[in-house]
């Protein structure tokens, strides 16, 4: 003898699950953190467009180059590719890129910002590195402090290092 079956219950989407739970405290704090953010006065940077945020940054790591060879800027990396490098030494033996990733850290809607940007840019540097470059991704913070520099000046002077050994 089988028992009846009961009858099924109507799936929940997530729309109907959000809507009827009480939020988590920390859905509570992140909805209090935007609201601030969004109440905050914005500063002149702020206000400026994300292209030229985006140009300040890069300028501003450029000053910050004291004493390296000038690179070259918007460089094709990858020949028949549209991959262009924002900073780049393509001499053989040191092939050094340095992206400046502004717009995920500016609050800008950049390339950078969203997953898929983010995943197309790893995709991209994982095709580079294969072709035998190094890249280096800096932020504004790193620039900022300086360190985008010094990292910069540091991994030049390995690859330098490396070629006149022989090893590159």
């Amino acid at each position: 003898m089988s028992t009846p079956r009961q009858p099924r219950q109507p799936r929940r989407t997530k729309k109907v699950a959000a809507s009827t739970l009480p939020p988590t405290p920390l859905e509570q704090r992140i909805a209090t953190l935007e609201a601030e953010q969004r109440k905050a006065p914005k500063t002149a940077y702020q206000k400026l467009s994300a292209k030229a945020q985006r140009e300040h940054l890069e300028e501003a790591y450029l000053r910050s180059l004291v004493g390296m060879p000038e690179p070259v800027r918007q460089y094709t990396m990858l020949s028949g590719n549209r991959y262009k490098g924002d900073f780049c030494w393509p001499e053989p033996g040191i092939r050094l890129c340095v992206e400046v990733d502004g717009g995920a850290w500016l609050g800008a809607h950049g390339g950078h910002t969203s997953a898929s940007g983010m995943e197309r840019d790893r995709i991209r540097d994982a095709k580079c590195m294969l072709a035998g470059w190094t890249v280096l991704r800096v932020t504004a913070t790193m620039i900022a402090d300086q360190s985008a520099a010094y990292y910069t000046e540091q991994l030049y002077k390995m690859l330098a290092a490396r070629r006149q050994q022989g090893v590159a």
